[in-house]
Formats: C-alpha cells, structure tokens, sequence
C-alpha cells in the first residue's frame, strides 16, 4: 500500500507489544550526512594543505602530527554520526510511532495513536526541493516520548498513513460511558428545587 519497505525487524521487533504489526519503517533523510560529511572534506582539505606547505620546506614534525590528528578526529566524528544516521529508524506500526536510535545503548521514544489528536506537516524550501519533512504528533495534556519525526524521507506518504491511522483510531474510541452508572429506577422524580432557607 505504502512505497516504504517492510524492514528486516531482527533488532526492532522486542519493542514491539504482542499483536502490534508495522507498516512502515524509514530512516530520516540523508541530508543530517551533510554537515558531518562537510565537516570531514574540510579537515582533509585543511590537512592537506598544511602538509603541503610546510613538510617539503621544513622538518615540521609537530605541526605534521596536529593536522594528522585534526583530520584522524574529523573522520571519527563523522563516522560516529553516520552510523549514528544509519541505526536510527522511525518505526509506524498499527498502535504506535516508535523512534529506535543508538549504536550500543538504544533509547526506543515512542508515542500511541490512540493519544494523538492532531497532526501538524510542515516542509521547508529546502525540503520541498531534496524531499523531506517534519510530522508533529500533538496528544494535548500528555507528555510524549515522541512528539516530532525530523528530516522524514518521503514526507507526504508518512503524513497520510500517519493522519488515517489517527482517524481510524478515533472512529475506533468507544463511547463514553453514563456519568451515573447505576441503575435510576423508574419511580425516582425529580422534586424540584430546593425551597430557601430564611
């Protein structure tokens, strides 16, 4: 039904309740690998050039080393958030979204259908034009493990399975129950009001 993949779920499916089945899974957009990817090309760059003009002149062994050591913990940083980027998956099932991020220690945030009321699309220029999103989840008096998916991959289809899961949920709420639950007998009348006291 929905263009996204059903997922190998051999790390996902232990936070999943019993019955609950996913619709869809996605990791957020490529464009987070920007930054990280920037920040390493420019260390390279920056390295580079420092080797290049001061080793072939000068025994600058110290100044060799920093630009190595710059460069060494670029790399690391950026191979942190990319891995980072890769284990992070927004999850959809039936009953909830769940957001499972981390590399060693996971933090699972999740947030139930049923407590959703509202939600609230939003796509920047940037978005409309690379193809991502924001889905703000809105479950008033609550406070939810997940109230916003960022940088959603194809944000429109994760919108509308999202919003007609909400409204399927809401036809699906059972009707409040008497606020006087026991049982009036037919013979019980009002009397009226109640005459003032002087």
């Amino acid at each position: 039904m929905f263009a996204g993949r059903r997922p190998r779920l051999s790390g996902f499916d232990k936070y999943l309740a019993s019955g609950e089945k996913v619709l869809f899974s996605c990791r957020q957009h490529a464009v987070l690998l920007v930054k990280p990817f920037s920040i390493w090309l420019a260390a390279i760059l920056i390295g580079s050039l420092v080797g290049f003009a001061l080793s072939p002149s000068t025994s600058q062994g110290f100044i060799d080393q920093l630009a190595g050591f710059v460069v060494l913990g670029a790399t690391a940083y950026s191979a942190l958030k990319v891995a980072r980027w890769w284990w992070a998956r927004y999850v959809v099932t039936d009953q909830r979204v769940l957001f499972v991020e981390g590399i060693i220690a996971r933090k699972v945030s999740a947030v139930p259908l049923e407590k959703v009321t509202e939600t609230t699309f939003s796509r920047s220029m940037w978005g409309r034009l690379i193809g991502y999103g924001d889905l703000l989840l809105d479950s008033p008096g609550e406070r939810p493990g997940l109230d916003t998916l960022f940088h959603l991959p194809n944000p429109d289809e994760v919108y509308r399975l999202v919003t007609s899961l909400v409204v399927q949920r809401a036809w699906e709420q059972p009707k409040k129950p008497d606020p006087y639950p026991w049982p009036r007998s037919p013979d019980e009348e009002d009397t009226g009001p109640i005459p003032r006291v002087i």
